[in-house]
């Protein structure tokens, strides 16, 4: 079986990648999958999370600048069926956009589902990540920026088809939902002007998500009955779903 390569990202800071790719990758692990996370943001947030944040050992840094195989790069973490590559606060510049499709083929078939924690930009560090997903998710945050943040991916994602050759799948969430009159118009319009593939799946504004994250725990170690915490669990059976529909295989 193929691991799934998911690229959580948006152009947009703040809008829930970090809480997304932890929640995700938790509760897929708890379901059985074997589960690989990258964090690929400079700001490190998903490798304390998961492992202890220190520089010591290898780091995507290390992948990119081709100083080690990224085999060698994976830890272990301090939950059942996730293991870590570790995040890097120095980036870099200048890659060629298939270093890390490269680098994380040979581990794809060790995992069931590989997410790759983006960091908000287009720089060629995150451009490397998009052309080795097989599907990229989008957390929105239903402001009145959201439909012109949306637009700068898709145009985004366009230009690394057509590099790659190949389509990659894109779905997007509703993320920080307050339920407000406002929200429903944003959404409402954005749909009836686009066609973007949104998820059913949203997860609401809940206090306990930036709780947790201060706590270093996912959700469902922090407050498993909370709303939030269910709303989660719905969107790793969603992709659960999909990927076993889905002609990129299935996890």
């Amino acid at each position: 079986m193929k691991g799934t390569v998911i690229a959580v990202w948006n152009l947009k800071g703040g809008t829930g990648k970090t809480a997304t790719t932890i929640n995700l990758a938790y509760d897929l692990s708890q379901m059985g999958k074997k589960v690989l996370a990258v964090d690929f943001d400079p700001q490190t947030n998903t490798t304390p999370i998961f492992t202890k944040a220190n520089e010591s050992g290898h780091t995507v840094r290390d992948i990119m600048e081709a100083s080690c195989q990224a085999a060698r790069a994976v830890y272990r973490t301090k939950y059942r069926n996730i293991d870590i590559i570790k995040g890097s606060r120095s980036s870099g510049e200048g890659y060629r956009t298939d270093i890390l499709k490269g680098a994380l083929a040979p581990l794809r078939s060790r995992y069931d589902a590989i997410l790759i924690d983006c960091q908000p930009s287009s720089s060629s560090f995150t451009r490397n990540a998009l052309y080795a997903a097989d599907l990229v998710l989008t957390p929105a945050v239903l402001d009145r920026f959201c439909l012109d943040n949306l637009n700068s991916v898709r145009d985004i994602l366009s230009e690394l088809e057509e590099e790659r050759g190949m389509e990659i799948e894109w779905r997007v969430f509703a993320n920080r939902v307050r339920n407000l009159r406002s929200q429903k118009n944003i959404y409402a319009d954005i749909m009836g002007k686009s066609n973007y593939p949104f998820l059913d799946v949203c997860i609401s504004d809940r206090a306990e998500v930036p709780n947790s994250l201060a706590m270093r725990k996912p959700l469902d170690r922090h407050a498993k009955g909370s709303v939030v915490a269910g709303e989660f669990r719905e969107l790793a059976q969603a992709f659960r779903a999909l990927g076993e529909e889905a002609a990129y295989g299935e996890f």
